[in-house]
């Protein structure tokens, strides 16, 4: 099969593995007093240690948790519960992830809150995709309690205005909350940026395993910081239960093997990309549309398209070989199209004619010569039956 879902989840690296067999047999509490409970726990504090270095971050900043969904979930209610009631609206982008939209409504209208979504921009065709700095910044006061932008987009790879966003909330004191799930490995600034704010990860998006993610949360917002998950105070207070060692190992070693060589990786994903995009606008021609923006702005592994008139859950139904979504994995089998592409302008029906495309490390040529094949007959079995 060939697989071209990786923004849903990647396969485990081989080095992964390894690393974690061998946490699997130190099976003490990590918060336990004796020899192998205190094994435990110095191999799940070297864990913590290696994945600060490769974040640039602080070991103090970095909470294990079971991944990017309780991340935010922590984040949101801790800092929304310890904000002032001055701090009275929260701000969302309108093409989150729907872990942060679904838990910024519930979180919003308990706190007492207005929650206003951020547009994205859809007049201009080099901006399609982000959102509006202009509505930001005439939205953003003293009176905000969070805004929330994510670094790239899950369904578009479209890179976000983190930035000059970053540089907007620190004039107000603004917490800033940084959805960087799919920016480990695919955007390689984004450890290098100066104000990431709150964010995280998760294990499955970097080659790693399930159940097991990051969130880095400041220093200077830990000491206002409700915690909504205290438990028996592992994890600084902020996110309590019984240490997942081999999972720690696992997100450490996942994030190591996700920035090996990531420059030349890359370019050799890009370079895949446009030539599976090639292919296809060679068959389809004007009835195949990027729906992303300019393409300087896209991460190198992603490809949204809409096929004119072609129903993408039948496409997907008809592949052979390849695998890939229409959407983001958390909203398959919903029936609404993508709140993503409809955020940017799109509408009902060519939303539903929109497939994602997301390759990984481990694609190769010959992947792409499949699938081009593999698309081209779907797509054209299913215009026939509609015929």
């Amino acid at each position: 099969m060939t697989y071209l879902d990786n923004n849903a989840s990647t396969p485990m690296a081989p080095t992964v593995k390894v690393e974690m067999a061998k946490a699997f047999d130190l099976y003490a509490n990590p918060n336990g007093i004796y020899s192998q409970s205190k094994l435990a726990e110095s191999l799940f504090e070297s864990a913590r240690t290696s994945v600060a270095n490769s974040l640039n971050v602080l070991e103090s900043e970095v909470i294990f948790t079971s991944g990017s969904t309780e991340a935010i979930t922590l984040a949101i209610w801790g800092v929304l519960l310890a904000a002032p009631v001055s701090r009275s609206k929260v701000l969302v982008s309108s093409i989150e992830h729907s872990a942060i939209i679904e838990t910024a409504k519930v979180a919003c209208k308990i706190t007492g809150k207005e929650l206003i979504f951020i547009p994205a921009n859809i007049s201009d065709s080099s901006l399609l995709g982000e959102v509006d700095v202009d509505f930001i910044h005439s939205h953003l006061d003293a009176e905000t309690a969070l805004i929330a932008l994510m670094a790239v987009n899950n369904e578009t790879g479209v890179i976000q205005p983190i930035e000059s966003i970053s540089r907007l909330a620190a004039e107000y004191d603004i917490p800033l909350l940084c959805d960087s799930t799919q920016a480990l490995g695919k955007w390689e600034r984004f450890l290098s940026l100066e104000n990431r704010g709150i964010f995280m990860l998760s294990g499955h998006k970097i080659y790693g395993p399930k159940g097991v993610g990051i969130l880095v949360l400041p220093r200077d917002l830990q000491k206002t910081f409700i915690s909504v998950s205290p438990g028996g105070g592992q994890e600084r207070g902020i996110r309590g239960g019984t240490l997942n060692l081999a999972g720690a190992v696992g997100i450490q070693a996942a994030l190591e093997f996700v920035t090996i060589d990531l420059e030349q990786e890359l370019v050799r994903q890009g370079r895949l990309r446009d030539h599976l995009l090639e292919n296809l606008v060679e068959f389809f021609g004007e009835s195949l549309r990027l729906n992303a923006g300019n393409a300087a702005g896209v991460v190198n592994n992603t490809l949204n398209l809409q096929f004119v008139g072609t129903d993408a859950d039948a496409v997907l139904a008809s592949l052979r070989s390849v695998q890939a979504s229409r959407a983001s994995a958390c909203s398959a089998g919903q029936e609404e199209p993508s709140h993503v592409l409809i955020a940017m302008g799109k509408s009902w029906k060519e939303a539903e004619e929109s497939i994602r495309l997301s390759l990984g490390r481990f694609t190769t040529n010959e992947d792409i010569d499949v699938a081009s094949l593999d698309l081209v007959s779907a797509i054209s079995r299913v215009r026939e039956f509609n015929e």
